[in-house]
């Protein structure tokens, strides 16, 4: 389980989370929404201490961190219960897509390498990628990186993978092959917290949606709840301006 409670961010005097609380089950798919710039992608990024909170407290079953003394210590054991897909897909440029799979196999969890290499190609396999396992990251497309990125997550075994946009920086023909092997994650019992744009994807794919705007969560619901009987007008404005586009 994940729970967050009064969340704060700020950079420069200026706030991006402003006392954030949210949990999520186990096995469950949460899709945070909002309009850019309200602290969505700030939220992920906190929560794995990519970036450290003001203040609050992160739990993850059982590990529990009050951001404003943790030590370096309980950083690395919570950091070690999540692992991220990032927009720009950062996979190692001098490692081909098995080895950027084999990876955290090897430098976290200390699997020897051969049975890490045999996972690897297993989990390259399920993204549809058996066939570019000895391509490095510039011989394949921003959606195979992005599948190599969603495989390498998984081979962390972490409590939580964390998805921020993954699809951003894709263009529309690769999208579908992206949110396809998320789709397939998510019937498989992942814990998974998903800032997207992709609303029809969020409502397909959450079990529990957020909104995130100023800073806060503004609105939290089934996708039902939040697409069809929101009583928050900004809600309700904001989603239907979002499935139109």
């Amino acid at each position: 389980m994940l729970k967050i409670s009064k969340l704060t961010k700020s950079f420069g005097g200026q706030p991006v989370l402003r006392g954030v609380d949210l949990t999520l089950e186990s096995g469950k798919v949460m899709a945070v929404i909002g309009p850019s710039g309200t602290g969505k992608s700030t939220l992920l990024r906190c929560i794995n201490f990519l970036e450290r909170p003001d203040s609050g407290t992160i739990e993850i079953s059982g590990v529990k961190l009050d951001a404003s003394r943790a030590k370096s210590s309980e950083i690395y054991r919570l950091r070690r219960k999540t692992s991220m897909v990032f927009q720009n897909y950062n996979l190692f440029r001098n490692m081909t897509a098995l080895e950027n799979v084999m990876e955290p196999m090897i430098t976290v969890q200390r699997i020897d390498r051969k049975s890490a290499e045999s996972l690897a190609l297993e989990l390259l396999t399920k993204v549809g990628l058996a066939d570019k396992a000895g391509f490095y990251p510039r011989k394949m497309s921003g959606g195979q990186q992005q599948r190599v990125g969603i495989a390498r997550a998984v081979a962390s075994d972490a409590e939580v993978i964390l998805f921020d946009e993954p699809t951003s920086s894709l263009d529309p023909e690769l999208t579908g092959e992206v949110l396809e092997v998320i789709r397939r994650l998510a019937k498989t019992n992942i814990t998974m917290l998903i800032v997207t744009h992709e609303m029809r994807f969020a409502r397909e794919i959450a079990d529990i949606m957020i909104f995130l705007e100023g800073g806060v969560v503004a609105g939290q619901g089934s996708p039902s709840e939040i697409f069809e009987h929101s009583e928050n007008e900004r809600i309700r404005r904001f989603v239907s301006m979002a499935m139109e586009g």
